[in-house]
């Protein structure tokens, strides 16, 4: 059972870090959803004591909690929302306190609408953040000259899963280039191009069965590469993280690398 003094003493006020802009996002959504409920009440209809009113306020009180944590200071100050809060007076009649109710709905969502504020800032802030934070990664790599004129510019404007598709579909204009296959596409052109029964480009020298699976493992990597990072479907559902963006970039850019000391072999 908690100390007593822990009960009267009161909670120090914290301020919530969100480690990422996803989390952020999730966060002004569902306040949105809040904001989206009390513009549904129309005071005409519905009256300030009804059931569905009580409701409303339970969820902001625990939005707000979800959103910003038990001891912030928007939940400390909002932990138990209510429409009337500031109402320290009697009302002559229901009619009264319904006027008094209809006056309290704007101000509610002014209120919502300042958290939302809130985070707007802070998610522009782990923006600049997360950008800055990718382009020195891009920058401390030396990556292959057309990967880089690909995809470079692309994460300066956020556009994270659109640089690393652009890097992989660069990728594979390299290996048609190189191996003269511009009839071919995606994996199937990966399996032509690197076979390690029949190459048209040999990754080493094929000496030997540890080079044929050499042969085999990269050309397996190059499959995986157009089939996951250059599949413009999985970019739609894809928010990679900068240095998951980095490490995707990155491992094409090496691939690239191999392809340029590939030998034809047809």
């Amino acid at each position: 059972m908690p100390d007593r003094r822990q009960l009267l003493d009161p909670t120090e006020p914290r301020t919530r870090e969100f480690s990422s802009v996803h989390e952020v996002e999730a966060g002004i959504a569902r306040l949105r959803r809040r904001i989206a409920d009390i513009e549904a009440i129309d005071p005409r209809v519905v009256r300030y004591d009804h059931d569905t009113v009580q409701s409303i306020e339970e969820d902001i009180s625990n939005t707000i909690l979800d959103v910003f944590g038990v001891d912030s200071t928007e939940y400390l100050a909002h932990r138990q929302f209510q429409f009337f809060r500031s109402a320290n007076r009697v009302f002559a009649n229901d009619d009264d306190a319904q006027e008094f109710f209809a006056q309290a709905l704007p101000p509610a969502i002014a209120l919502i609408e300042n958290l939302v504020l809130r985070l707007e800032e802070k998610r522009a802030g782990l923006g600049q953040g997360r950008d800055a934070r990718l382009r020195l990664a891009l920058e401390g790599l030396d990556l292959h000259p057309r990967i880089a004129r690909a995809c470079g510019h692309l994460p300066r404007d956020g556009r994270y899963a659109d640089a690393v598709l652009a890097a992989a579909v660069a990728l594979e204009h390299l290996v048609q280039e190189k191996s003269g296959r511009h009839d071919a596409v995606g994996a199937a052109l990966m399996a032509q191009v690197f076979s390690p029964d029949d190459p048209v480009l040999a990754l080493n020298g094929l000496a030997d069965p540890l080079e044929r699976d050499e042969q085999r493992g990269l050309m397996r990597l190059f499959e995986g590469v157009v089939l996951a990072l250059g599949n413009p479907r999985a970019r739609e559902r894809w928010d990679p993280a900068p240095l998951e963006a980095v490490e995707s970039i990155a491992l094409i850019s090496l691939l690239a690398k191999r392809l340029d000391h590939a030998q034809p072999r047809r």
